[in-house]
């Protein structure tokens, strides 16, 4: 996971403590994640990455990742979308336990903390 994550990638919302889709998708690294799930990853061309898509069964690599754009696609089954929908596919999560199981993953970061909680900080300090 990329060290760049920081409480900020969680906010308070109706539910409690929600994550914030667009900021994972911004600080994770999808190539790194996608091979924490074993799946081995190549260099394809200039910028992207290739391996076999665990969608389904697959002999030569046709999965794509773009590590630049956070996306994958796989040119066999049709599979894609970004980090967070990579993990919630791979273990049938929705998006949001996807995100919060990718918030769990990376060290230093503190789920109970919030962009409002920070807000409220600030602005009682002055």
């Amino acid at each position: 996971m990329s060290k760049k994550l920081s409480s900020d990638l969680t906010r308070s919302g109706k539910n409690g403590v929600q994550p914030d889709f667009s900021q994972i998708k911004k600080t994770t690294d999808i190539a790194q994640v996608i091979a924490s799930f074993g799946i081995e990853l190549k260099p394809a061309g200039q910028n992207d990455v290739k391996g076999l898509c665990p969608f389904h069964k697959d002999n030569k690599p046709s999965m794509v990742v773009t590590p630049a754009k956070g996306l994958f696609h796989c040119m066999s089954c049709g599979a894609a979308g970004n980090v967070i929908q990579f993990v919630a596919k791979m273990e049938n999560l929705t998006e949001r336990e996807a995100a919060l199981k990718l918030l769990d993953a990376v060290p230093g970061i503190e789920r109970a903390s919030s962009l409002d909680d920070t807000r409220k900080k600030k602005t009682a300090e002055g």
